[in-house]
């Protein structure tokens, strides 16, 4: 059951069809080496890792991870296991990503080239504490509906605000087509808390780390409700990464130019080009069976943004399909299983602080 949940874990943040059978080997080795509790060193890991070849994985990037790998357990490399002389951006960026955390491990020369990415990459690490004022800057502004050249038009635009440290729950609030905000009936502002961690504790710009901050597109949802132990009971959202532009012009035009001195929006470029996909807002069948922990009752994922569910407490959560039938009501239709295809609009993702609490109304409303 464990090695299942681990390829489907790696499926949402790889592709499944980019991924050969060496590379899910490779990577299904990672977690039992890269633990939290250090590097651990098998005679097992070792024969598996001598018998895998970089000639065997579909890109620059794996091999890189290959290196990582070998070089924690004794295994000699060979010329096969490192990267080409000429990188591309996200062979460069996924070197500065490991490199970070196991730069030990990655002793070797890498091209100059790496170097031109360098002040990107660290500029998107920085970490950052937002003013109330631009919390509500962020909250009252309607893009120039440029939305067209991303076939959005008006749409449901949803906002999630966390702490740096993702332990703690985030929490998402929305507007409807055309800009209102959504309310329940007695008046009081529509908010779900949600959770963004990583399950392996590691940073935005890493495969598997946490969700990114910056600006998505909500487009559609899964065709199933399928892999329900991963992914819970109901059908997950489909977040999009804004395409490439000159300058990130696109994105940019998104929000208030008051807000593109800080740096959010760079750990989204970062992910993207390093090659992150298949990001969702899911629940999940799995349980957290931590009461202690200061995420409970949300499960962590691979990247993708939690929603509650399961019965925890004598509570019975359904947050994703109340989320799925909130969005309906907010584009103008129906709330039907049929409807929830239909589904697009915007999402941004912000850290507003550094408090060791989940994010709550009080904190994004003056």
């Amino acid at each position: 059951m464990k090695k299942l949940i681990l390829i489907l874990l790696l499926s949402t943040s790889y592709g499944a069809t980019a991924m050969s059978s060496s590379a899910i080997e490779l990577m299904e080795l990672w977690d039992k080496i890269f633990s939290a509790d250090g590097i651990n060193q098998k005679s097992e890991y070792h024969d598996i890792l001598k018998s895998i070849s970089g000639d065997d994985l579909p890109n620059d990037v794996y091999r890189l991870r290959l290196m990582v790998a070998k070089n924690s357990q004794g295994v000699p490399l060979s010329e096969a296991d490192y990267p080409k002389t000429s990188w591309s951006k996200e062979t460069a960026l996924s070197y500065l990503s490991l490199r970070e955390t196991y730069g030990e491990l990655l002793d070797f020369k890498a091209p100059k080239s790496v170097n031109s990415y360098a002040r990107e990459f660290e500029l998107a690490k920085v970490k950052e504490v937002w003013r109330e004022e631009d919390i509500q800057i962020l909250l009252s502004y309607t893009p120039k509906r440029r939305w067209g050249f991303l076939g959005l038009g008006k749409k449901p635009t949803l906002y999630l605000f966390c702490r740096q440290n993702r332990e703690h729950p985030c929490l998402m609030v929305m507007k409807d087509r055309r800009g209102r905000w959504v309310r329940k009936r007695d008046g009081q502002l529509w908010s779900q808390p949600k959770l963004a961690m990583s399950h392996r504790g590691l940073p935005a710009h890493q495969v598997n780390g946490e969700t990114p901050q910056g600006v998505y597109l909500i487009n559609s949802v899964m065709p199933l409700a399928d892999q329900n132990l991963i992914f819970g009971q109901y059908r997950r959202l489909k977040m999009e990464f804004i395409p490439a532009s000159e300058n990130e012009s696109e994105m940019l035009s998104l929000f208030p130019s008051s807000l593109q001195r800080y740096n959010w929006w760079r750990e989204n470029i970062i992910a993207r080009d390093i090659g992150r996909k298949y990001l969702r807002i899911h629940g999940t069948g799995l349980i957290n069976e931590d009461p202690a922990s200061s995420w409970y009752p949300f499960y962590p994922t691979a990247g993708c943004i939690a929603s509650r569910e399961n019965s925890y407490d004598g509570v019975t959560y359904h947050d994703q399909q109340i989320l799925l039938d909130t969005m309906m009501e907010a584009a103008g239709l129906r709330v039907r299983y049929r409807n929830e295809e239909k589904l697009e609009g915007i999402l941004y993702v912000v850290n507003i602080d550094n408090q060791e609490a989940p994010v709550t109304l009080s904190d994004i409303q003056q």
